[in-house]
């Protein structure tokens, strides 16, 4: 089960990102593509 952290991401991301911002973001991935870019991007603490 996703932290309440992650699901309110998840609902942002998926909800009024790419519902309202994808002129501001052409390129923009999917919510599942972006997962993957930031599991290479975030170090562990």
């Amino acid at each position: 089960m996703p932290s309440i952290g992650v699901s309110r991401f998840q609902n942002l991301f998926i909800h009024f990102v790419c519902r309202y911002l994808t002129n501001e973001f052409p390129e923009l991935v999917n919510y599942t593509r972006m997962l993957k870019f930031m599991q290479g991007v975030l170090v562990p603490l």
